[in-house]
């Protein structure tokens, strides 16, 4: 229910480092303006359009730039990867290794998080 989905969100916020290295540590829903570098229930294959308003909201609300190839998304769902193709940022599909259709089973391997350059998904990369 709702508390188990709080104590969730909670159990989140406190690994990433909690409200300071989140810049408040409030979500921001699909309804909303961007007002954290959180955000939550963001459409598949249209996640690249968050990550830039979360980029924009830092540099205009907090007065801290980011280039584009500085950024870093990564994701387990099938087609959530390439779209980011062509924005500048960096995407990497993860949990290659275990997949239950379209999902990943058991979350990034080590190995799969990197700041390596470029859009990959687990089958190929994306110019």
């Amino acid at each position: 229910g709702f508390s188990h989905f709080m104590q969730e969100r909670t159990a989140l916020l406190n690994a990433l480092g909690g409200p300071a290295a989140t810049f408040g540590g409030n979500w921001t829903e699909p309804s909303q303006p961007v007002r954290s570098a959180l955000v939550t229930g963001a459409a598949d294959t249209r996640k690249q359009e968050w990550v830039r308003m979360i980029v924009q909201w830092m540099k205009s609300e907090k007065g801290i730039p980011i280039r584009d190839d500085r950024v870093f998304f990564f994701d387990d769902r099938d087609g959530n990867v390439p779209p980011f193709a062509g924005t500048g940022f960096n995407a990497r599909q993860i949990s290659c290794s275990s997949r239950d259709d379209i999902v990943g089973l058991c979350g990034a391997l080590v190995a799969e998080i990197s700041e390596e350059k470029g859009v990959r998904d687990c089958t190929r990369s994306y110019g």
